[in-house]
């Protein structure tokens, strides 16, 4: 429990760090240096990759688990995974689901069609349009991560009692 809980406060620290921190070291310079840039892709990189991958395959292999045992929950009219019953499950779900979301919008990747856009750049005429909803997705993205973080305090709680 504790190994995988400090395994995801590294990665949202290295969102916290690709979303929040490096972007705004230089406000007066959009894109910031190259080496600012490189830092926020690599960043990036290792978020989609190893956070959200972690998590695709947690959730996605509970989920085929709980459809192929015919596992299924009520809430409200609707029959869902019964893995998706826990309020922690359903953060994580969420979670997944707006880093997939900030994937797509992702500044970075639309940035490299465009001729003009400078190396790893965020702030580019192709990327304009989504710099806003790129945003909410960030943030709900960082509240999912500290609402799955939330069940240390309880630990700490229990363990001090």
């Amino acid at each position: 429990f504790l190994t995988g809980k400090l395994w995801f406060f590294f990665t949202l620290m290295v969102f916290v760090i690709s979303q929040s921190i490096l972007p705004n070291l230089h406000p007066g310079n959009a894109d910031g240096e190259e080496g600012e840039r490189i830092a926020i892709f690599v960043c990036r990189v290792f978020i989609y990759t190893c956070s959200m991958g972690q998590q695709v395959w947690h959730h996605g292999r509970k989920t085929l688990r709980d459809i192929r045992d015919k596992d299924f929950i009520r809430v409200g009219r609707c029959r869902v995974p019964a893995s998706w019953g826990t309020w922690q499950e359903t953060v994580g779900i969420f979670l997944t689901l707006l880093l997939l979301i900030m994937l797509c919008m992702e500044p970075i990747i639309y940035c490299f069609s465009d001729p003009e856009a400078v190396l790893f750049a965020r702030n580019c005429a192709a990327s304009a349009d989504l710099a806003f909803p790129y945003s909410v997705a960030s943030s709900a993205a960082m509240l999912m991560y500290f609402l799955s973080l939330s069940d240390l305090s309880v630990l700490s709680t229990r363990v001090s009692a």
